[in-house]
């Protein structure tokens, strides 16, 4: 019989979480907004405890944004055991529509090997599915365009944040 795993809900200094992507302005301050006018939050960031006194936040960077706009010293959140079995991190996607600035050569300089090359829309779901890919990008034409690593590496969970965030940031 498999045991049910909960996440420990507890307080941790704000500044102790460390982020792997960039928070969206807009939304931060919605949630800003909407923290100081309800007085609650619904839905605590996941973090998982490093060990160290940090925690790597694996969702809720526009939650931990607003509380450290709002000066928080301590922030709700939800610790899971990130090696536990029971613990699965699911991929989530950001479509990139229209981005012409992935396309300069410059944006992913430094790290090797990164290719950008057009994908047929039937295999993206094998693509994204398998982390056979960084991101995708669609053109106004609707062509689309995956980032890919080198084809004999698995990048490390460093490396696909560090092109993420590359992303996000173009």
């Amino acid at each position: 019989m498999t045991q049910e795993y909960f996440p420990r809900l507890t307080l941790v200094p704000t500044q102790s979480i460390l982020f792997h992507e960039h928070p969206e302005a807009a939304r931060t301050e919605r949630l800003l907004r909407r923290i100081r006018d309800d007085a609650m939050l619904r839905n605590p960031p996941v973090v998982a405890d490093l060990g160290d006194g940090q925690y790597l936040l694996l969702d809720g960077a526009n939650r931990v944004s607003a509380f450290r706009a709002l000066d928080f010293a301590l922030s709700p959140v939800q610790v899971v055991d990130y090696s536990a079995e029971e613990i699965a991190l699911k991929g989530w996607h950001h479509l990139i529509v229209d981005a012409p600035d992935l396309m300069k050569e410059d944006t992913f300089g430094g790290l090797s090997s990164i290719a950008l090359r057009e994908v047929s829309r039937d295999s993206l779901p094998r693509h994204l599915g398998f982390r056979g890919v960084f991101a995708v990008w669609v053109d106004k034409q609707g062509r689309c365009f995956g980032l890919f690593p080198p084809p004999e590496a698995r990048p490390t969970l460093e490396t696909r944040m560090e092109v993420l965030n590359r992303v996000i940031r173009s």
